[in-house]
């Protein structure tokens, strides 16, 4: 709407407009350029509330979930305390009592693949199934620290046993997860 083209040494514009038309243009611009910055705010909150709504679904789930693992895993943490309240009885030393609670555990929880019950020397003092644990970095060997391991078929875990501060041994269980 400025005569720049004149003032810089051009020609005279194509087409005039009308006053009409720019009365039209211009309360186009202000209908319009208000009407797009509402709508970016809009759509910016209601991201912010889509987000807010996908984190509250994901923390409900969660607790679910959380829920559900914690009722499933419930037997295997008291067996595996049995076990070893059982063991610390004994020693650690072979007995039919300890091999006898073992082959009870595995009845009562079939998805248990493999129980060792390992002295502090590395001796076994009872154990049920065979040993399907390969010696690699990844897998666990009796230790003074519970550990858990993972995989996309077992839980593997190992419950260290200890008498008045003495590391007596550990008790390694393997939980077929299929």
């Amino acid at each position: 709407y400025l005569p720049i083209l004149r003032t810089l040494g051009g020609g005279k514009l194509e087409r005039d407009f009308s006053l009409k038309e720019s009365l039209v243009h211009l309360l186009v611009c202000f209908v319009f350029v208000p009407s797009l910055i509402v709508m970016l705010l809009d759509s910016r909150s209601f991201i912010n509330s889509s987000y807010q709504h996908i984190q509250d679904e994901l923390t409900t789930m969660s607790s679910m979930v959380e829920k559900g693992v914690n009722l499933w895993i419930k037997p295997y943490d008291k067996g595996i305390e049995t076990l070893s309240q059982i063991a610390l009885e004994s020693n650690l030393q072979p007995s039919a009592k300890l091999q006898s609670a073992m082959e009870v555990l595995v009845a009562t929880l079939p998805d248990l693949d493999y129980l060792s019950l390992t002295g502090v020397d590395g001796s076994q003092v009872a154990s049920y199934g065979e040993t399907k644990i390969v010696s690699n970095v990844d897998n666990l060997t009796c230790s003074r620290q519970f550990k858990t391991v993972t995989s996309a078929d077992f839980l593997e875990i190992n419950q260290p046993l200890f008498r008045e501060n003495n590391f007596l041994g550990c008790l390694e269980v393997k939980i077929n997860l299929t």
